[in-house]
């Protein structure tokens, strides 16, 4: 279901991808791996986002955070904190965005698709280069652990 939500958003058709990853969640809740679960709760917030619709986005995005701390999916929990990112830069949080940012960015084992983002939305939330922002100094020194504790407890 996930890789039919992908070919789907990568062609453009964000209503057939809602709907697909709408009946993948369905389907997960039946029992399939919950790291599919998880994987489409960040795609269908990200839909979401794209449709302008933040709470309903945030919702998604705390639900997968909390599911892939409680099955400690070091790198999921990596690119939901990325998708968590672009939820608060959207909302208006751009330092809190930073800060997330800033904070996966040190992560030594962060997945090179992951890391290959990182200026992207460096330019994106309008840092000046490639290079890391001085915002992002804020989140560096933090542990994954500890920054999942804030938002879950604090959002």
């Amino acid at each position: 279901a996930a890789l039919d939500v992908h070919r789907v958003v990568t062609g453009g058709d964000h209503a057939r991808a809602f709907d697909a990853a709408q009946k993948g969640l369905q389907d997960a809740a039946e029992g399939v791996d919950p790291r599919i679960e998880l994987h489409l709760l960040g795609l269908m917030a990200g839909l979401l986002m794209d449709r302008g619709d933040r709470p309903a986005a945030r919702l998604h995005l705390l639900q997968a955070l909390a599911g892939a701390r409680r099955l400690s999916l070091g790198h999921a929990q990596q690119w939901l904190l990325l998708d968590w990112g672009r939820w608060l830069h959207q909302s208006g949080r751009v330092d809190e965005a930073f800060r997330v940012l800033g904070c996966v960015a040190a992560q030594p084992d962060l997945q090179a698709a992951d890391r290959a983002t990182l200026p992207r939305l460096r330019r994106e939330w309008g840092a000046v280069g490639d290079e890391p922002d001085p915002r992002e100094a804020a989140g560096a020194t933090l542990n994954l652990a500890e920054l999942l504790d804030q938002i879950l407890t604090h959002a």
